[in-house]
């Protein structure tokens, strides 16, 4: 049986590749790809995302600890004893 899951390190950090984005943790262990494409045309033909797409939904992957922590601290607040 597999021992329990560890977390990723923080920082989550964005790095830029030719064609791709990377989400690395601290550890430099990437965590997501997310794949690009420059020229339309082709882009649709390979299902790739525009580079600003891209690099939104990556940013938005980078802020998911951070938007976690949040609930966790709204989900506290609101169970809280008044």
């Amino acid at each position: 049986m597999p021992g329990p899951a560890k977390p990723f390190r923080q920082p989550w950090t964005l790095v830029e590749h030719d064609e791709s984005f990377a989400v690395v943790d601290a550890s430099n262990t990437a965590l997501a790809l997310i794949y690009f494409k420059e020229e339309s045309g082709r882009r649709s033909s390979m299902r790739r995302l525009s580079r600003e797409d891209a690099r939104r939904l990556a940013t938005q992957v980078v802020r998911l600890p951070e938007l976690l922590e949040e609930l966790k601290q709204h989900r506290a607040a609101r169970d809280a004893p008044a």
